[in-house]
């Protein structure tokens, strides 16, 4: 699966895109492992810099990344919802918890951002889902940096209370009600990026 959507993505994708796509295999096969977090930002940056610091996200790339991310994340949620342990349910809303910080940066919120919804691949259940949103979540960490929520508190506030409601349709056990909710996050992200590129 991982290298059918490498395939794909090498062929609709050039230039920077394609660079960024390879960055986390690079660091992989280097022994290193670019974990979600200030360093897993800073390596994508240092290896990305056009997209990161010089706007340099095409309208494509976004576009891309948005189909991507709703065929995987909504089935990860949902799954999330059926196979999620208690712990881990707990460990979710301390997640969504992170993110009603008004002080919050683009960088510290997008730090948040990529472990809950890395936390959610993985309670997945499904190794390849957890592998496949690695990708995509460090691809949108880049994006964040274009486009953040926490460039007012009002958004920040309307980031925490949507990834609340994630939570709370996991912790619910409805699978549809946490695709839904996913559906929507990915939505509201896609459209304040598109509004600056």
């Amino acid at each position: 699966m991982v290298a059918a959507l490498r395939r794909i993505s090498h062929r609709s994708a050039r230039g920077d895109e394609n660079a960024c796509r390879q960055a986390p295999d690079r660091a992989k096969s280097q022994g290193g492992h670019p974990r979600s977090g200030p360093c897993k930002l800073e390596f994508l940056r240092s290896r990305c810099p056009v997209m990161a610091l010089r706007g340099g996200v095409r309208r494509a790339f976004v576009d891309h990344l948005a189909e991507m991310r709703m065929a995987l994340e909504p089935a990860a949620a949902a799954a999330a919802a059926e196979r999620a342990t208690s712990d881990e349910i707990v460990e979710l809303y301390a997640l969504a918890a992170k993110f009603d910080n008004p002080d919050h940066t683009p960088e510290s919120i997008a730090k948040v951002d990529l472990e809950f919804h890395l936390a959610i691949a993985r309670m997945s259940g499904n190794p390849f889902m957890r592998s496949v949103s690695g990708l995509i979540e460090a691809a949108l960490a880049v994006s964040f940096q274009l486009s953040s929520p926490a460039a007012s508190q009002e958004g920040i506030a309307e980031c925490a209370a949507n990834h609340l409601r994630i939570a709370h349709a996991i912790a619910s056990r409805d699978p549809q009600k946490a695709r839904l909710a996913m559906e929507s996050v990915i939505k509201l992200g896609v459209e304040r990026i598109r509004d600056v590129i």
